[in-house]
């Protein structure tokens, strides 16, 4: 699509609202339904997925709150973490994706940075791409290289291989299991972590 109209392929989350709209534009008046379908769908994955990760917030603190001998309350710890998510979340819907017109200023002029330029991604021009920095750059590789660590060397493997014969059945692949968790996954893990690292900050 975006070679098709000319669209710039670095445009990132926003290309979801301009290289679909200049398709469903082009589509004449069947595109209008078109497009609302598919941002309708949008809207309902997004509402689905939030559900899905206020759920994991609002048990983690039930679970919390039990083990302490408390009865917690579902719908007010519900609430505090809907309202957390939208705080956190408004910059995002607040800065129109970086395009100029905003009514909140982009990371870039917050924290005093250059906007990221060409031969890196970009990461501080609006919300969404610091939020996807956070947590796709350095969370998701950093979290995984410790879980890796911890399970490899703290924890120990017999922890997983333990929980998988529970069942009577031999855990046959264990050695490779525990050759890779403690020699291969942190090395490769830590390869991507310094290749996110170097994306977003050449």
């Amino acid at each position: 699509a975006c070679a098709a109209f000319s669209v710039d392929y670095n445009k990132g989350p926003a290309l979801l609202f301009v290289s679909m709209q200049t398709i469903f534009e082009n589509m004449g008046s069947l595109g209008n339904l078109i497009g609302f379908m598919f941002y309708f769908l949008v809207f309902i994955a997004s509402v689905t997925s939030s559900i899905s990760l206020l759920e994991l917030c609002t048990t983690f603190q039930i679970d919390l709150g039990i083990s302490k001998g408390k009865n917690p309350n579902r719908k007010k710890i519900s609430c505090i973490y809907a309202a957390l998510a939208l705080m956190i979340g408004l910059p995002a819907a607040l800065d129109a994706l970086g395009g100029g017109n905003a009514a909140v200023p982009a990371p870039f002029e917050l924290l005093g940075y250059e906007m990221g330029g060409a031969g890196y991604a970009m990461w501080n021009d609006c919300w969404y791409d610091f939020y996807d920095l956070i947590a796709e750059g350095i969370v998701m590789p950093l979290g995984a290289l410790t879980l890796s660590i911890l399970i490899g060397w703290v924890w120990k493997t017999e922890l997983v291989k333990n929980e998988c014969e529970a069942s009577g059945h031999k855990f046959i692949g264990y050695k490779y299991y525990n050759f890779c968790f403690k020699f291969v996954v942190p090395v490769i893990l830590s390869f991507i972590f310094y290749a996110q690292l170097l994306d977003f900050f050449g």
